[in-house]
């Protein structure tokens, strides 16, 4: 089978002929043993497509390890950034008072208006984890450039640029604590932030171009291991129903829908599935999110990364990866409908011998 069709059955729930992978790779030592080539500045971006056309069948979160030292990048409205080639944090924020958040709002609703009237991307409003094309601002150029990476990854699907509720990057952008103060102290104000919010989200995916993939993502961040960071309540009324427009919106250009939300979300999973979910990542077990669990009880629902990479793939030994992989193995024999790949992504600590062993075991075993 080619990559394209092993994924599209695998989300239509058909035969495959094996295990189809699905993954985020951020490792320069796996990069280089995969395609015997040691990497450089100038040969980056060839070398890691290549690795990536020979390990994965799917891919998001493509980032090119061109610059390998950590730096600190300072922003137009004042944000510090931690930044290594394929994650990025904030440092500093420009505001250290409610007040200042709640200005910093108010511009970001003008900007984001303006933005879509321009027809031009706000790369300030970006999640800022070094996400593919997170700095361009001409749609053209992300398009463009998404065609030109993909094509050098021998058939290899990358997934769509991901689109976001809100919840999750302006969490981030304004601090959880200021974020939480400013949702019960302006409830007006933020929700015209989320829908405006969602209004942009809608703008970018109707400017990308819909011919280039079929496979589009929406994240979130409303979770952590122990359990929700919000009531949900909360997340019922402001999440899902944000959600959902946005997954109808996707569904209607023709794209499968992969909805990620990391974390423990067992209290509020029977919504995912009542809101009509296609498909969902990741499947973490220190999230006490297993996939036995979930494939048994909603069969058809399509499920994504589920082996440990906070664990198992940096400090478990091969034998364990290679016995965590065959389970998955025998749930898609069961079911159907599995991607498998790391819960998180294949980062620098992850084990090259655990990557691996993984991979070939997912790639060896041919299904009847």
């Amino acid at each position: 089978m080619t990559k394209l069709q092993r994924v599209l059955h695998t989300f239509d729930q058909g035969s495959i002929d094996r295990l189809t992978i699905y993954d985020k790779i951020h490792n320069v030592e796996l990069i280089e043993h995969v395609t015997g080539t040691k990497l450089t500045e100038k040969n980056a971006e060839d070398v890691t497509c290549t690795a990536l056309g020979k390990l994965c069948d799917m891919v998001r979160h493509v980032a090119i390890p061109c610059r390998l030292d950590e730096y600190t990048l300072k922003d137009g409205d004042g944000f510090i950034y931690r930044v290594s080639w394929y994650t990025k944090d904030i440092i500093q924020r420009p505001f250290n008072s409610e007040d200042g958040a709640r200005e910093l709002v108010k511009r970001d609703i003008d900007r984001m208006k303006a933005c879509i009237e321009k027809e031009q991307y706000c790369p300030e409003l970006s999640w800022h984890l070094q996400l593919f094309g997170e700095d361009l601002v001409y749609p053209e150029d992300l398009n463009s450039e998404f065609r030109r990476i993909q094509e050098k990854m021998d058939g290899t699907i990358m997934v769509a640029p991901e689109f976001f509720d809100g919840i999750g990057p302006l969490s981030n952008r304004y601090d959880y604590t200021y974020f939480i103060y400013l949702l019960y102290d302006y409830p007006e104000l933020m929700g015209e932030l989320l829908d405006a919010y969602i209004d942009y989200q809608l703008f970018r995916i109707e400017s990308f171009d819909s011919t280039l993939t079929p496979v589009a993502l929406i994240s979130t961040a409303i979770a952590g291991t122990s359990g929700l960071m919000y009531s949900p309540e909360f997340i019922r009324r402001e999440y899902f129903p944000r959600m959902q427009v946005l997954h109808q919106r996707l569904k209607q250009k023709g794209y499968h829908v992969i909805v990620e939300s990391d974390g423990d979300n067992r209290v509020i999973f029977e919504d995912f599935i009542r809101a009509g979910i296609e498909a969902y990542t990741p499947l973490e077990r220190t999230s006490h999110m297993h996939i036995e669990e979930i494939k048994k009880q909603y069969p058809a629902l399509v499920l994504c990364q589920e082996i440990e990479s906070t664990h198992l793939l940096p400090f478990g030994t091969i034998e364990e990866v290679i016995e965590e992989t065959k389970k998955v193995i025998a749930l898609a024999e069961i079911y159907g409908g599995v991607f498998i790949g790391s819960c998180g992504d294949i980062h620098p600590r992850v084990r090259l011998e655990n990557a691996l062993a993984m991979y070939d075991t997912a790639r060896q075993h041919c299904f009847s």
